[in-house]
């Protein structure tokens, strides 16, 4: 395969908790802290916490289905998304199915906020690539390199 190619196997790549009810397969880190690729698991009925995205976020429904809070209707399997730099979303799974959605982040860091919007945690891609080697070394994983 060519150097300018990368691909990676998600099957291989172990389930990363994130929340109670949420958890992430990264699968790619940009190189430059430019972003991340990952899959992020919603138990049924649970929710990704309101957040704000500083980039562009696309995405695609693997599994399940899953709903903006705003309201939307249910996102089925398939469906495409983009979030504009700057959205701020609540993303919920639907109650008997859960949702497997693949995110491509374009942007330094996803903020998550309050119910007064203020800022309670910021994830980045420098804390993505700490979770994903400190779960590898408590468990005894070794870590694939995943930055590309």
């Amino acid at each position: 395969m060519s150097k300018d190619i990368y691909s990676v196997d998600p099957s291989v790549l172990p389930w990363i908790p994130v929340i109670d009810g949420v958890a992430a397969k990264p699968l790619r880190f940009a190189g430059g802290g430019s972003g991340w690729a990952s899959i992020v698991r919603i138990d049924p009925g649970c929710r990704v916490p309101k957040h704000r995205h500083s980039g562009e976020v696309q995405g695609v429904v693997l599994s399940g289905r899953c709903r903006y809070t705003d309201g939307s209707p249910w996102l089925e399997p398939g469906t495409y998304l983009h979030e504009a730099d700057g959205a701020e979303d609540e993303v919920l799974a639907c109650p008997d199915a859960g949702a497997e959605i693949l995110f491509m982040v374009a942007g330094p860091r996803v903020e998550y906020l309050d119910a007064d919007g203020a800022v309670i945690h910021v994830d980045d891609q420098r804390s993505k690539e700490a979770a994903y080697g400190a779960f590898c070394a408590e468990r005894g994983l070794v870590p694939r390199d995943l930055k590309h």
